[in-house]
């Protein structure tokens, strides 16, 4: 009933709009909008970026010319590092060492820093604590090589997709943050079977080698994907044309 009464509904994602339909919601109402953060900060940062601060950030490793796999985000047990850390372990076990810095602070963070001397990962794991600023965040970001987010991913896919670097979240979909649609498998990241630690080190594995093999294609197709659609322009310019169809 409450649908109904507006002359048009924004939504963040396609499957928003489908499962509307499903519930018989006409199409003419359903407008896709996505989402967006900081874009013009995010570009700054992005072209601002200095190759060389990528050398200190990784001295912290062991290995610092590992690639490196990256968690932003609140460190709580629902956000499923541990999933993480173990996907790791299995890499590591087939002789694929990876770098990964975890970026955030919670009530987790001593449960999963003894959780990499158990897996012998010392060396190899790094956690920044919180960071607020997004130059420092920047940076983090850039010397990445794969976001992972083994629980909901919503706007830390687009966080990382506007940096250029591909991301990784789960394939539960009825969890998902709508965000989730700015993944494209293959392209911009990867979903791995929910829970899986053996899949989600395949897919973390297999964006790595994407990375490798063309890094520049493989930063422009998550930046596509920002440009065309997630972004406070692309945004602006569909509620506009809305606005007009509308009044």
């Amino acid at each position: 009933m409450f649908l109904r009464l507006s002359n048009g509904i924004f939504l963040y994602n396609n499957r928003a709009k489908e499962l509307y339909i499903q519930k018989g919601v006409s199409p003419k109402k359903l407008i896709v909008i996505y989402n967006s953060l900081n874009f013009d900060e995010t570009e700054y940062n992005r072209k601002q970026y200095n190759p060389l601060h990528k050398h200190s950030l990784l001295s912290i490793f062991q290995n610092a010319k590992l690639p490196v796999a990256l968690y932003i985000g609140r460190v709580n047990k629902d956000k499923k590092i541990d999933t993480l850390l173990q996907s790791l372990k299995v890499l590591k076990d087939r002789n694929i060492n990876l770098n990964c810095f975890i970026v955030g602070d919670g009530n987790d963070k001593a449960n999963l820093e003894s959780m990499v001397q158990q897996l012998n990962l010392t060396g190899q794991v790094h956690f920044t604590g919180s960071q607020y600023l997004e130059k420092d965040i920047s940076q983090y970001m850039m010397a990445s090589d794969v976001c992972v987010c083994p629980g909901p991913i919503g706007l830390t896919g687009i966080h990382a997709l506007s940096y250029g670097v591909p991301a990784i979240s789960n394939d539960n979909f009825n969890r998902q943050g709508p965000e989730h649609e700015a993944i494209i498998p293959g392209i911009t990241g990867n979903f791995f079977c929910e829970g899986n630690v053996e899949d989600l080190a395949e897919k973390m594995h297999q964006c790595i080698l994407a990375r490798i093999s063309d890094k520049e294609k493989n930063i422009q197709n998550c930046l596509d994907v920002i440009h065309n659609y997630y972004n406070p322009y692309y945004q602006r310019d569909i509620i506009n044309q809305t606005i007009l169809e509308k009044s």
